[in-house]
């Protein structure tokens, strides 16, 4: 029950943060500061580089917190979190291909 709760929660967290991506990298996208296709091409791989740099981040500092022996629990913890960071970067990832196939044939 609690394995699921969790899971839950992290759907639900990773779901907010990807619409955050959303919302950050598509104003960027939309400013003005991405005006070509190649412009907005690279976008996706500067988002892909952020989003890969906060999640070793975060990875860091969740070992930081756990130490050298980690418990089933903190293992379920960190599959869970891992879990949660590739669903929020594939959302956000996902939508701003989307919108440069857009603006490339619009």
């Amino acid at each position: 029950l609690c394995l699921l709760q969790l899971k839950q929660d992290m759907h639900w967290v990773s779901s907010i943060a990807g619409l955050a991506g959303i919302n950050t990298w598509c104003t960027w996208q939309a400013s003005g500061a991405c005006e070509g296709s190649l412009s907005s091409l690279l976008l996706i791989l500067v988002a892909l580089a952020a989003h890969r740099i906060l999640a070793l981040m975060s990875d860091k500092a969740r070992s930081s917190i756990v130490g050298d022996e980690m418990s089933q629990s903190d293992l379920l913890w960190d599959d869970a979190v891992e879990e949660g960071e590739n669903d929020c970067a594939g959302l956000a990832l996902s939508y701003l291909i989307l919108q440069t196939l857009r603006f490339r044939v619009c």
